[in-house]
């Protein structure tokens, strides 16, 4: 029943979100939309994928640690011979379903990022991003922040939240010389929405 619930939630989920991205791509309804040269997606490419793989490597950290006391603390107060044996394939695993979403799917999309050329689309509600999709119009997400950001590349840092809980960030590449452009067409407009 729970895998069901779970399911219908995700389907409804990506029905909003196609709902949304269909108007960006194709009714040209966007407040932005930029095309990069191959030089300035690489290195905003590489950069990204090195600030992914430090925040991934700093939560899987965390993780291990945690996993690490919570075995021992049920290894003190377990009674069965078996304990021992349970606990250290339960938190294997947990390491290995960590190590996934830390490590490879951020690698998948480095190497997908590198094989196209860079393109977004900025919306009202929803960033298309060089295949990912990113979307803070549902009806529990909002947008927490925006800002220009000039180091170490000129980028767009927007933070939006999910289902109450949720935090993400995302890094748009700015590209050259589109500085003004972003600050009238991207953050005014969606700062204002924001406030309303």
């Amino acid at each position: 029943v729970m895998l069901l619930i779970v399911a219908g939630a995700m389907i409804w989920s990506s029905k909003r979100e196609i709902a949304l991205l269909r108007p960006l791509l194709e009714g040209q309804r966007y407040l932005a939309h930029f095309n990069y040269n191959a030089n300035e997606w690489r290195r905003y490419v590489e950069w990204n994928f090195s600030e992914e793989m430090a925040r991934s490597k700093s939560i899987w950290w965390l993780l291990f640690w945690v996993t690490l006391v919570a075995g021992a603390i049920f290894l003190g107060i377990a009674e069965s011979d078996n304990a021992l044996g349970r606990i250290g394939i339960l938190s294997g695993w947990l390491r290995v379903f960590v190590s996934v979403l830390a490590f490879v799917f951020p690698t998948l999309i480095y190497r997908r990022d590198c094989a196209r050329s860079g393109e977004v689309y900025i919306g009202q509600q929803i960033i298309y991003l060089n295949g990912s999709v990113y979307c803070w119009g549902m009806s529990d997400g909002r947008l927490e922040s925006l800002q220009f950001k000039a180091e170490p590349l000129p980028h767009l840092l927007l933070i939006y939240s999910q289902r109450q809980t949720m935090s993400a960030s995302v890094r748009i590449p700015v590209p050259a010389g589109q500085e003004d452009q972003v600050q009238r067409q991207v953050i005014e407009p969606l700062m204002q929405s924001r406030t309303q």
